[in-house]
């Protein structure tokens, strides 16, 4: 099978899945997959902004942010800025051009709220819910990326911890965070699998 024909088939079907070094698609067919990564939308990257070590993660963008124009601009800023700048008709046009895939990099305090215990915060996963809409939609796969976890996994600014170490393996509240999470996901976005 060419490459041409690997993209030309429909988008999706089903779930992907890994066979050796190949991807295969529900129908067990391989797929090349093409796609964007939808970076600097559900997780902020320091990179993107060109701040420098100031603003060189979520966190601290957002404390710039909010130092430079206020709490309340700060607060009405971060809903705006997630509806807008990721939107269906970008979505749409990915597929027009011939994409079939979008990775989505996220940051647990876009579903949770940052304090101790489990929050949940609805309108995070309704920009998921949106998203998987118009991948539908558009028949593109999605790759939920949850590239900042409760604590950091890294230690590093892409995942948004606050010190430079991983306190996702030390801290319990992180590590209880991240299981609830992982499992509201499976619930909320992967309900088809588990039926």
């Amino acid at each position: 099978m060419t490459v041409t024909e690997m993209l030309s088939r429909d988008r999706v079907n089903g779930f992907l899945r890994a066979d050796g070094r190949r991807v295969m698609n529900g129908a067990g067919e391989p797929i090349l997959l093409s796609g964007w990564g939808l970076g600097n939308w559900l997780l902020c990257e320091g990179y993107m902004w060109r701040a420098g070590r100031r603003a060189d993660r979520p966190r601290r963008i957002e404390a710039v942010v909010r130092e430079l124009a206020g709490s309340d601009y700060a607060a009405s800023f971060w809903p705006r800025f997630r509806k807008n700048y990721i939107r269906r008709e970008d979505i749409l046009r990915m597929a027009e051009l011939g994409y079939n895939s979008v990775r989505v990099p996220m940051n647990w305090r876009v579903f949770m709220a940052d304090e101790p215990g489990i929050t949940f915060l609805e309108d995070g996963f309704r920009l998921i819910d949106d998203l998987l809409d118009w991948c539908e939609e558009a028949k593109v796969y999605a790759f939920l990326d949850l590239h900042g976890a409760p604590g950091g996994q890294t230690g590093s600014n892409i995942d948004d911890c606050i010190d430079d170490f991983p306190r996702l393996f030390t801290d319990a509240d992180s590590y209880e965070k991240c299981i609830a999470l992982g499992e509201r996901f499976v619930k909320r976005f992967l309900r088809d699998c588990l039926n």
